[in-house]
């Protein structure tokens, strides 16, 4: 009941935008109901074997969002190859996997290679506690930069996915890069 009330809340009330720099040269806004997550919440939501240049969540740890570097050394910024390659990386990480989005776009003159898609982790009948499917709808954008690519990536349950979507659409099409 009290998530209830926490989301009408949230919903009801205007909604602020923070222009948050996330790294010298990449600015996100941020809404108001996301705050920096602590390192521990970070290595948590988001375990790598780097370090997140910036990550974000809301006070129930339910929505994520988080800037990253890949640890996928590119060669040269061919987005139409590294676009099949992270499609691939996308779809071994869950069972199933529906895509809405999956393309190249530009945003502020600079090209990302976006994917929007649900996704599904099915249960485990035999582990205690883990018995019911994981789905949830995720917004990912990687910028590719020489030697490296910079994700940003929008995640929260599927039954969030309606109150979300338009919120994480605005902070990917919002994204400034130097």
């Amino acid at each position: 009941m009290k998530l209830f009330f926490g989301l009408v809340l949230i919903f009801l009330l205007p909604l602020k935008w923070v222009p948050t720099k996330i790294k010298e040269g990449i600015i996100v806004p941020i809404p108001s109901e996301m705050r920096a997550m602590t390192d521990a919440e970070a290595a948590q939501h988001s375990p790598s074997i780097r370090t997140p240049l910036g990550a974000f969540t809301t006070n129930d740890q339910l929505v994520d969002f988080v800037v990253s570097v890949s640890a996928t050394q590119w060669p040269d910024l061919d987005l139409n190859i590294a676009k099949q390659f992270f499609r691939v990386g996308v779809t071994n990480l869950y069972d199933k996997v529906t895509f809405i989005r999956d393309d190249i776009v530009s945003i502020h003159k600079k090209n990302f290679i976006r994917f929007e898609f649900e996704s599904r982790i099915n249960g485990d009948k035999t582990v205690s506690g883990r018995t019911d499917a994981t789905m949830k709808y995720h917004y990912i954008l990687y910028f590719l930069q020489p030697k490296r690519a910079i994700v940003f990536s929008f995640q929260c349950p599927r039954y969030f996915k309606d109150d979300w979507q338009h919120l994480a659409d605005k902070m990917m099409n919002e994204i400034k890069m130097k």
